[in-house]
């Protein structure tokens, strides 16, 4: 992040009065000459400060004298309040959400209750996890980041495919094999195929 401070500064119109009067020459030709009758010089200074941080840019407040403009301090030019937006800006700063570490869990897989599947029994996920680590927001941004473009890259070499979504149904073979692995019995598929067809769910 980086911050640029530009200083700058501008000096009010001086108010000068001017008379244009005939002077006789030597030669008696009359001569156009300007000639300083009454000069009073007013100078204000001012300084704006026009800080960047990340693309936000802000006034800073006059140092001396008002604007050239004639608006009030607290007006820019196109007639809003400066006060306003500053209000707004610390409103949204405080307003904020902040993300410190990630927690990595395992879940299992058990027999589901989901009555939508209409042909054999449902997967769903387990309750209990297991925690596999905590880690910093960053470390894992970048890790999910080098992990795509790890992923863009084979697709480009077609060393992986891009997968379809119909690759990621499960159908009645695949969810049963998931189910014996995870140790249920026929007795289990049958038990929960009858108990969603014939059973009101409760939650």
């Amino acid at each position: 992040m980086t911050e640029t401070m530009i200083i700058a500064e501008a000096e009010a119109e001086a108010e000068v009065a001017v008379a244009v009067e005939a002077v006789e020459v030597d030669d008696g030709q009359p001569q156009l000459q300007k000639q300083q009758q009454h000069q009073h010089q007013k100078q204000h200074q001012k300084r704006i400060v026009i800080e960047d941080d990340e693309n936000e840019l802000s006034r800073g407040e006059e140092v001396e004298g008002d604007d050239d403009d004639g608006l009030p301090d607290n007006m820019n030019s196109s007639g809003k309040s400066t006060k306003n937006n500053d209000n707004s800006k610390n409103k949204n700063n405080k307003n904020c959400v902040r993300f410190g570490t990630v927690t990595v869990r395992n879940y299992g897989m058990t027999l589901g209750t989901n009555p939508a599947t209409s042909i054999g029994s449902p997967v769903c996920l387990e309750w209990d996890y297991e925690q596999l680590q905590t880690i910093l927001i960053d470390d894992y941004e970048t890790t999910k980041n080098f992990g795509r473009i790890v992923q863009i890259q084979n697709l480009k070499t077609g060393k992986v495919k891009n997968r379809s979504p119909r690759e990621f149904y499960l159908n009645y073979y695949k969810r049963r094999g998931i189910l014996e692995r995870a140790g249920f019995t026929d007795k289990d598929f049958t038990s929960m195929e009858r108990q969603i067809k014939y059973e009101p769910i409760t939650t």
